[in-house]
């Protein structure tokens, strides 16, 4: 992890509602919105918006 740091300066913590949105086959974020990895998932989404916005592969 400490290897990505530099290139997305966010960390997505291991949480349980991920791996139960998971087995029900459901995005984590309608599953559990409150969770802590539904939060972290939408700052990395803001993120990346703002900071590749304009960048092409």
């Amino acid at each position: 992890m400490a290897s990505l740091n530099p290139l997305i300066p966010l960390l997505i913590h291991r949480d349980e509602a991920l791996a139960e949105a998971l087995m029900m086959k459901q995005p984590v974020g309608e599953y559990r919105p409150h969770a802590l990895v539904s939060e972290e998932i939408i700052t990395l989404a803001s993120w990346l918006l703002l900071n590749l916005n304009g960048v092409s592969s």
